[in-house]
Order: structure tokens, then C-alpha cells, then sequence
């Protein structure tokens, strides 16, 4: 069974430079696997990995999945990649810390230029997310799997993330009551 995605979708997708190694981009990918899996849920996330990329066996419904694949999955997929591996892709660890490299030599990575380039990769992956739910919801009568809930599986979805007025009530991480 292929990945769903590889370090050539993060290519064509969201122009990731083709000199980037392959090894850089296998933990945003491996993350990116998991979440896709969260939105879908297992069951439907087990029958597009399973059967990707024709899908053949979902018979008449095969073009709308390859939609599914080719059209909101993929590209959640490879933004979500891109954001989660970014710092494998930005600044390669040593035993001295972590270094970029800035022309011949080497540099501390400044965390607010990580941030800044990692939050617009987010943003995407988020958008791409909304899009994918939204889709798939649109066509319920197709991925009828999306409703079904495996022993109360981790998923993700829309329903706490309200919005009124532009108010966001979402916490963040960092609002979190556990202090370790």
C-alpha cells in the first residue's frame, strides 16, 4: 500500500523545493497521516488507504473518491506535512544545538522567524481541513463511514470551534491548566 502522499506532493502541491530530502519530509508526513485519520475517522481512513489511488472497488462511486483524494485530501494532507515538518526542513540538529545554515556558515534558528513561516503553513492545513469536512459532509450519501465512531475514537471536527462575529472561543495550548 502506497502513502497517500509523499515528498512529490509536498512538491507539486505546495512547491517545496525538489532538492529537500526525502528524510526531512517523512515526520510532517507520518503526522500528517495521523490527523487525516483523526478527520475521517478510522474506518473511513482505513478504506481510502486501503484502496487508493482508483478505487476501484467503491465501483460507481470511484471518481468521487478519487475527488475525495486527489482534490481535499491530498492538499490537507501536504500543508499539514509542510507545517509539521518544518523545523526538520528548516534547521538540521547537532550535538551543539540546533543550526541553519546561512550561506557558508551556520546560524541559531530564531524562533520567531520558525513561528512565522510555521503559522502560515497552518493556516493552510486548517483551510484545506475545513474544506475536506465540508466536502465530505456535502456527500454523506457517498462517504456514508464519515458519522461512524470506533470505540470512541480521538476525532477531529468543527463542533467546538465556535466562532461568532469573528470571536474565536477556541484555547490555545498555552491557556492550558496543566503546568506539568
Amino acid at each position: 500500500m502506497p502513502d497517500l502522499i509523499d515528498k512529490e506532493d509536498l512538491v507539486s502541491i505546495t512547491r517545496l523545493n525538489n532538492l529537500v530530502e526525502v528524510r526531512k519530509c517523512a515526520s510532517g508526513i507520518e503526522d500528517a497521516h495521523i490527523e487525516v485519520e483523526k478527520v475521517l475517522g478510522r474506518t473511513g481512513y482505513a478504506l481510502i488507504y486501503e484502496n487508493a489511488p482508483d478505487f476501484a472497488a467503491q465501483g460507481t462511486d470511484a471518481p468521487k473518491y478519487v475527488k475525495l483524494l486527489e482534490t481535499y485530501i491530498k492538499p490537507f494532507m501536504a500543508w499539514r506535512a509542510r507545517e509539521r515538518g518544518i523545523v526538520d526542513q528548516y534547521a538540521e540538529p547537532d550535538k551543539a544545538g540546533v543550526y541553519v545554515k546561512d550561506g557558508n556558515d551556520h546560524r541559531s534558528v530564531s524562533r520567531s522567524e520558525l513561528s512565522m513561516v510555521q503559522a502560515g503553513y497552518a493556516a493552510r492545513a486548517d483551510m484545506y481541513s475545513e474544506r475536506l469536512r465540508d466536502h465530505i459532509k456535502e456527500n454523506e450519501s457517498t462517504f456514508t463511514w464519515f458519522g461512524v465512531n470506533v470505540n470512541n475514537e480521538d476525532r477531529i471536527d468543527d463542533r467546538n470551534a465556535g466562532n461568532v462575529a469573528g470571536i474565536s472561543f477556541r484555547k490555545s495550548r498555552s491557556q492550558s491548566t496543566y503546568r506539568g
